[in-house]
């Protein structure tokens, strides 16, 4: 905790700095060189950020920088974008997260999106064009495909349309051997997301029967997903299930080795498994949805309870 408490004085003490070539003199602060707008609304949301995870998404200085640059940041908006601002974006979109107001998020990533598009930067062409050297064309890829991610995530949650669409997305565009092991992954669960959306599978009403091909496709490309992934990303040694296994029983898991895994990974971890899980039970979840669904649909609804013990109790 003190280490914590260090880390973000230290950072308070840079937004002072950097807040003084732009404002009055701090007594005792020296003003840093070359520090532009982008720079200072970056520190401010990182700093909010880390309030608001402080306070448990509650934090009166932090809701009120994440304010003021949605005010500098959006309003203004009728220049021409650039990364910076894409950057800015979407850490908004992720502070609102930390507020639970996951209907701004959901806002504030799809202008980020949208200020993708405009770039260019889900065309390869394009954005080779405008970011000629490697190391800028690498921050432009890596930060379209965050938006994407992102996209996706707070579209599924609030059940409201993509901003980016797969269609529009050059296959040529590459995905950078810098990206970590995380976010290579999440691209393909984010392109998984996409195609439950495209189904409409997990809509209320629809028929659940007459697409059953179609679920049993989707439920097994998610478990393939979750036990593809690296064994530094699996929370259980993970197995592919067919849908009439996963209605008899649920097979328990090993114990896990909190020790050995460490916070960070635990986290990353059953992140991981929980987005895996979410999507599985979202394109089950209609079956529940009345008496006459469940007889329809024995299975679907065996499956979606399975799954949400599965994710109660770890088993």
């Amino acid at each position: 905790m003190s280490e914590v408490k260090h880390n973000l004085g230290s950072l308070y003490s840079a937004y002072e700095a950097m807040q003084y070539s732009l404002g009055p003199h701090i007594p005792g602060v020296e003003a840093p060189e070359n520090v532009v707008d982008g720079d200072v609304q970056t520190l401010k949301l990182v700093l909010a950020m880390t309030l608001l995870a402080e306070g448990g998404g509650r934090h009166a200085t932090g809701e009120a920088m994440c304010k003021e640059v949605q005010q500098e940041l959006v309003f203004p908006m009728g220049r021409l974008g650039e990364l910076k601002d894409i950057e800015n974006m979407a850490l908004l979109g992720v502070s609102f997260y930390f507020m639970n107001d996951e209907n701004q998020a959901w806002r504030m990533i799809g202008l980020a999106a949208r200020l993708c598009i405009e770039l260019g930067l889900h065309q390869a062409k394009s954005l080779y064009q405008i970011h000629a050297n490697s190391k800028a064309s690498t921050r432009a890829i890596t930060l379209f495909w965050d938006v994407y991610i992102l996209d996706r995530r707070f579209s599924l949650s609030t059940g409201r349309p993509f901003a980016i669409q797969d269609i529009d997305i050059d296959p040529a565009l590459p995905k950078p051997d810098e990206l970590s092991p995380y976010v290579r992954n999440m691209i393909t669960f984010a392109s998984i997301g996409s195609r439950v959306w495209a189904s409409r599978v997990y809509i209320e009403g629809n028929s659940l029967h007459a697409g059953r091909d179609e679920i049993t496709y989707l439920d097994f490309q998610i478990q393939h997903w979750s036990s593809a992934l690296p064994s530094s990303l699996r929370l259980f040694d993970a197995q592919v299930y067919s849908l009439e296994e996963l209605s008899m029983t649920t097979t328990p898991n090993p114990p896990l080795d909190f020790a050995a895994m460490g916070d960070k990974s635990l986290f990353i971890r059953s992140l991981l498994y929980l987005r895996a899980n979410d999507l599985r039970i979202l394109i089950h979840r209609p079956a529940l949805h009345s008496a006459v669904s469940i007889q329809k649909n024995p299975q679907s609804a065996r499956t979606a309870v399975n799954i949400g013990n599965t994710v109660q109790y770890g088993r």
